[in-house]
Parts: structure tokens; sequence; C-alpha cells
């Protein structure tokens, strides 16, 4: 990818959204200049510039596109990063009902050791389980996001409607089939794509198809075809990965996940002070020694926050 084709693809990355007027001149040039391996100062002083000034074009350039992107860019890393979003968009993507996630706060960590276990430890299940508001759909859409350059398909959905899994199957078969597709909604279909094809799918809010109460992640009457299909995702050799997030874990996942098993689970605890005090911040609250106090009381929880910021201003 030549600089050129770089500079028109970020061009139209940021013109695709709300809040960007798409590369000014200057930004044009910082762009390429950046892309050859240039410094701040050289570009300073190409330009006539000076050089606190062209550093914090970069570096609004670069949030910007981190922003849209979903995946941090930065001075050093934005040939890889246009290179993966290049071949992201070659790939068949369907995201449902995910949110928006532009605004990410934290869970770096978190981020990391789900990526290595799916795109370096080939995991066929991974679960991200917690608390209620803990942020579980956030970190899904946005691990989905920095992953899907290594899927050919890339299908989120929320399962909070207890949708019926024939009537899921029906919605995703013809996603991955195309016109290939037959009015069989079996798992053994299903199966048979996952081992053809290279496919990230993420099922959130796995607990609306669980009972209620302490029933150790049984199944609803009527969705205990869920269990067959997430057993098989789990035990059969097949490239792809299913995420799930809920507040429990379904029964019979524990008993097929380990360490160094190609099942594995996230218990997603609260965000640290700093964390949650941008979220406070973000709302435009400043920092203050009791917001530290509030965020340690909700255990990092940001619904728990957005819920009391609410109230407060309400």
């Amino acid at each position: 990818m030549t600089g050129e084709e770089a500079l028109k693809i970020v061009d139209a990355i940021l013109r695709s959204t709300i809040w960007e007027q798409g590369l000014n001149d200057v930004r044009s040039v910082v762009f390429l200049e950046s892309w050859l391996g240039r410094t701040y100062s050289e570009i300073a002083e190409k330009l006539s510039y000076d050089y606190d000034y062209i550093k914090q074009v970069g570096s609004q350039l670069w949030r910007s596109l981190s922003q849209v992107i979903g995946e941090e860019v930065s001075k050093k890393n934005i040939q890889a990063v246009l290179h993966r979003y290049q071949q992201s968009q070659s790939s068949t993507q369907d995201w449902g009902e995910a949110i928006d996630v532009s605004r990410f706060y934290g869970r770096q960590a978190e981020l990391q050791t789900l990526a290595t276990w799916i795109e370096n430890e080939h995991c066929r299940f991974v679960g991200i389980f917690g608390l209620g508001g803990i942020g579980k759909t956030t970190l899904s859409v946005k691990l989905a996001q920095q992953i899907q350059s290594q899927f050919e398909y890339v299908i989120w959905r929320s399962l909070q409607q207890a949708l019926p899994l024939n009537t899921l199957l029906s919605e995703i078969l013809p996603i991955l089939m195309g016109s290939k597709a037959t009015i069989d909604s079996s798992i053994s279909i299903l199966m048979q794509q996952l081992q053809q094809k290279r496919c990230l799918l993420v099922f959130d809010k796995v607990e609306s198809i669980l009972q209620s109460g302490n029933r150790g992640g049984q199944y609803q009457q009527g969705f205990e075809a869920y269990q067959q299909l997430f057993e098989r995702i789990c035990d059969e050799p097949h490239q792809s990965c299913l995420i799930v997030t809920g507040r429990e874990k379904p029964g019979k996942i524990a008993v097929r996940s380990g360490k160094n098993l190609p099942v594995r689970s996230l218990s997603l605890s609260g965000l640290s002070v700093i964390e949650g005090q941008q979220i406070l911040i973000a709302k435009g609250l400043d920092t203050t020694p009791q917001h530290k106090t509030l965020v340690n009381y909700f255990g990092g929880n940001p619904l728990a926050l957005l819920i009391w910021l609410f109230a407060k201003l309400t």
C-alpha cells in the first residue's frame, strides 16, 4: 500500500463519521510524512510550522482514527493498523444490535488476554462472565472489532430477546452460505460452515436463555438446543470461534474449560478508580476525592456509575 493509497483510505474513514470532515492540507501532509517515517521535527521544518503544533495535529489525527477503527492508532503503528483495516473490509460482517464503543475505558489487559486466546491459541469457545452492567457487552464488541481482520465472517448477535435457536440460525446461515443457504437451519449445517470458513460469532447476554436463580446454568424450557450447539462448538475441531457473554456460565461449559484447552472463560471485574473516573469526566464532572470513593463504592461498575450520575442530574 502506497502513502497516497493509505491517504485516500484515511480520508474516507474520517468522512464516514458524523464528527469528521476528512483531511485538510496540514493533516494530509502530516499523515503522508508520518507514513514515510519522518519525525514531527522533520515535518515541522518542512512545513515551516512549530513542532508543538505539528505534534498536536498528529496526536489528534491518531486519536480520531482510533475512535473510528476501534483499535489504538499511533504514528508508529499506522501502517500495520491500516493493513489490518483494509483486510477487515474484505470480510463479511453483520454487527446486529452491537453498541457503539468509540468511547472505551480501560480493559487493555483483558483485551490482550482474550485476543491472545483467540488469535494465538485458537480457542473455539470464549466466555466473558460477570455482574450485570460490568461491561461485558462493551468488551465483546471492542474485542470483535480488534480481531475482526483475522476472520472471513464476523457476526454479532444479542440474545436479550431470547431468540429460539432455529430463529437465530435462520439469520446466521444465509450470511455464511449466501445463495447456497437452505431452509435447513440445523446445528450440523452451522458446524460445517465453522469448519470450512474462519468465522467469529458473538452471542451477547446468554443469561436470557438460562433459568433465573441458582440453577447452575440450566437452560430455559425450549432453549435446550443451545446447549447442544455450545457443546459441539467446544468439542468438535473447527477454525472458528464463538464468544458468549453472560452473568453466569451455561451448563457444561465449566467442565470443558481450562488453561490449556480450546475453551476459556474470563471473569470480568470492575474498572479501576482511574478508569471509572474517566467515565465521570466524559460526562463533564471534575475529578474529586469523592468520585474516587464513589467508584470504589460501586465496585467499578460502569452502569452503576451512569445510573448514579443520571439520578444526580435529574
